[in-house]
């Protein structure tokens, strides 16, 4: 679409960094569907998941003319019956 390259629909993840490959999400995790009772490979650069959060964008309305902007991404993925309690951020702790 000419003219709407600056209107991307950004989502995001707010989940806790490996010691060894970052982002978990980027790289890829697996995590528990608690609807299927079965273990899921999460990696948000796979067409599945990138498609996915496209449905989201176009259910909230989104359509390329402006920017929009989603920070629950963790509650998307809750929305689909994954367990994302592994993948959460720790709470710091001041001692």
């Amino acid at each position: 679409m000419e003219g709407c390259r600056n209107a991307p629909y950004i989502m995001g993840f707010q989940c806790f960094e490996g010691n060894y490959d970052g982002a978990v999400l980027a790289v890829g995790t697996t995590v528990f569907n608690t609807q299927t009772h079965l273990t899921e490979y999460v990696n948000l650069h796979r067409p599945y998941f990138v498609r996915l959060c496209i449905l989201k964008a176009l259910e909230e309305g989104w359509d390329a003319s402006e920017k929009q902007i989603n920070n629950d991404g963790m509650q998307f993925l809750s929305e689909l019956n994954l367990d994302i309690s592994k993948i959460m951020p720790k709470a710091t702790q001041i001692e």
